[in-house]
């Protein structure tokens, strides 16, 4: 039997994300958990940043400040090949 580990599955810690060019950051300092067996929304409006923290947990993106935690372990610098994640 393998290690269980507790805690949550994924952690977005103070992300931020600013494009170049843009007035606004597209995400200020983003913070949640998502613990082992919870289904999980993002909800708002055109703008809000939906897609950027979906494209930041997946790696296409790179946040300008905070972290990315996957199973305890921070994957800011971790590519996208290499990231087990899936967005629909």
């Amino acid at each position: 039997m393998g290690t269980l580990k507790t805690g949550p599955v994924l952690s977005l810690r103070g992300v931020s994300k600013t494009y170049e060019g843009a007035e606004k950051p597209a995400l200020d300092k983003v913070s949640f958990s998502v613990k082992p067996g919870e289904f999980v929304s993002i909800l708002g409006p055109s703008g809000s940043g939906k897609t950027t923290i979906l494209r930041t947990v997946a790696g296409f993106e790179r946040p300008d400040m905070g972290e990315i935690v996957m199973g305890g372990d921070v994957v800011n610098a971790v590519p996208a090949f290499k990231r087990d994640v899936r967005t629909v």
